[in-house]
């Protein structure tokens, strides 16, 4: 037999280094700064958005007086003063349409002190909140924000402060409208960017001659970013119930049994028997998983022997729940919510101490140094009419558990139980958010059971997956035999339902399923791949074996990795 000459295969594989402008070219800060930034979007629809004008365009809302001032710098500027309620301010009229999505931001200070303010659309007789700041005396701080509408129809934009001793100064103000299209061409551009890299797959002979019409096959083995779901109880005996889950997921968190009143019901006698159990579930294939939660500071949730406890015993209690459920599963999960919900109740707080939450942060670090605490709150992304919890009061929070002393790591959770999602208003509150350099997870994410439901999933699951302060993604759909909390992806035999669907062709899309290239006439072929592991297979018509497998990495760099394949031919 004649000798035969070899087919090689090189590849290259190069990620983009993370950039991320939004809405193209606007970046957010939250330095507080003695003279504000230009407006985003030159101001899009805001008449005179820089008071060069004078107040051309803004009128009194209200029963304050306002008036346009210049400091010693020579910038221009609109005030609100004699305010005796929270909504008295300056204002400018818009028409809305009800198919776009309209981004907003400005810059506002207070003549003294500081104060939480809204910006505040007013829509017939409602009220709308769209964005949060805290504005403080001395310095511009930016509030950014976003709006949909139910319907086309005119709008008020005024601005709203809890303090109304104070004067309310703004500049620089924008209200800018995008379609649909736009912002999904956004979120794509993003992807792109932040969650792919791109592959050169070359084909040549031994001489290094290209060989076109090489036939490639790639399927993702494993997905880089963290997407996963929470789980009950009764998955442990459930075998349609596992297989389901096993078949898209390597993340979960337990929806109940990790808590408290789950495996203390009544004082020392602890359980974690259906924790346990759920734990080595998940560990036989291979799922990490957060642990919700050490403590809740919500006085409904707490187990009730607790609620009777005075304040010695409860400080305590509250150390002896700490020290048993984290050494019980040291090293063995990757998360804690170590305080949940404390943006919007005080339970610890108010029995123990203001610190109370610095206290159980700097403890719970002492005992799992690998597993990161976190912080876990609602409404930060789901609600702008919550003033509990904006993502001005979510800095504020963790700027507090700073200054007691916790400087160790830290996460920003946000559960994101959603009705209606306002796009603008999530990416702007994410945008704020991300000032923090901490990691960001969206933990318990579900949308409520309405018409779109489904739709409405998908659009803020890519809305999260194109933010690169999002490090993950766990949705709260785990199944009983009663049904699920608000949101279920399958029915009771684990056929899927519209929301089920809507996650499957997601993940579809994420691995890449059914990726075929063909070499061109230089023996090229090129793309780009979610980040993660891959398998490439190669045939060649004149191949003597039919095809070659190898495996392979995208990884979040920007370096380039090489490989040769060779085939007989």
């Amino acid at each position: 037999m004649n000798s035969v000459p070899l087919l090689m295969l090189f590849f290259l594989v190069s990620s983009g280094i993370k950039v991320y402008s939004l809405h193209y070219d606007h970046t957010y800060t939250h330095e507080c700064l003695a003279k504000p930034m230009e407006p985003q979007y030159a101001g899009g629809m805001v008449i005179n958005p820089e008071l060069e004008h004078g107040l051309k365009g803004w009128t009194t809302f209200g029963q304050a007086k306002i008036e346009h001032q210049e400091s010693k710098d020579g910038n221009k500027y609109i005030v609100a003063s004699y305010r005796s309620g929270h909504c008295d301010s300056f204002s400018q009229k818009f028409y809305l349409e009800e198919e776009k999505l309209y981004v907003l931001s400005a810059w506002l200070q207070v003549s003294h002190g500081e104060a939480h303010l809204a910006a505040m659309f007013r829509t017939g007789i409602t009220y709308q909140p769209a964005g949060w700041v805290i504005a403080r005396q001395g310095c511009w701080s930016m509030l950014k924000g976003g709006i949909v509408v139910n319907s086309s129809g005119p709008v008020e934009l005024f601005f709203q402060a809890n303090n109304t001793r104070a004067e309310i100064w703004a500049d620089s103000i924008s209200l800018q409208a995008f379609t649909q299209e736009e912002w999904d061409s956004h979120q794509d551009q993003n992807i792109e960017k932040i969650r792919k890299g791109k592959v050169k797959f070359q084909v040549v002979d031994p001489q290094g001659r290209p060989l076109a019409n090489a036939k490639i096959s790639v399927k993702q083995i494993k997905q880089t970013f963290p997407f996963g779901n929470a789980i009950s109880k009764f998955i442990i005996h459930k075998k349609a119930y596992q297989e389901w889950f096993v078949s898209r997921f390597k993340y979960a968190v337990f929806e109940n049994e990790m808590k408290w009143y789950s495996n203390e019901r009544r004082p020392g006698k602890e359980n974690y028997y259906d924790s346990d159990t759920m734990l080595k579930f998940a560990k036989r294939n291979n799922i990490l998983v957060r642990g919700h939660n050490v403590l809740w500071d919500d006085p409904r949730y707490q187990p009730s022997w607790v609620k009777k406890l005075p304040r010695k015993d409860l400080q305590l209690a509250t150390e002896k729940r700490i020290n048993s459920v984290m050494k019980h599963y040291l090293g063995q999960l990757i998360h804690w919510d170590v305080v949940n919900e404390n943006l919007h109740f005080s339970f610890y707080e108010k029995r123990l101490g203001r610190n109370a939450s610095t206290v159980f942060l700097k403890r719970a670090h002492q005992i799992d140094q690998k597993a990161i605490p976190f912080l876990n709150d609602y409404n930060t992304l789901e609600s702008p009419t919550d003033s509990e919890s904006t993502p001005a009061k979510y800095i504020e929070k963790i700027k507090l558990i700073r200054e007691q002393g916790y400087h160790g790591p830290l996460g920003i959770g946000l559960e994101a139980h959603f009705d209606t999602p306002n796009l603008p208003y999530v990416r702007a509150s994410l945008d704020m958010l991300a000032s923090t350099k901490l990691p960001i997870w969206i933990t318990e994410l579900d949308v409520s059971h309405r018409p779109k439901q489904a739709m409405y999933l998908a659009q803020l699951i890519k809305e999260f997956h194109a933010h690169p302060a999002i490090h993950g993604i766990i949705m709260w759909g785990s199944w009983s035999p009663t049904g699920c909390w608000k949101m279920c992806f399958t029915d009771k035999n684990f056929n899927n339902l519209p929301t089920g669907n809507a996650v499957d062709n997601i993940m579809k899309v994420w691995r890449h399923e059914g990726l075929l290239g063909t070499t061109d006439g230089d023996g090229y072929f090129n793309t780009s791949l979610f980040h993660g592991d891959y398998k490439v297979e190669i045939r060649h018509s004149t191949a003597v074996n039919s095809s070659k497998i190898r495996q392979f990495g995208v990884a979040s760099s920007d370096k380039i990795q090489e490989t040769h394949f060779k085939f007989h031919v």
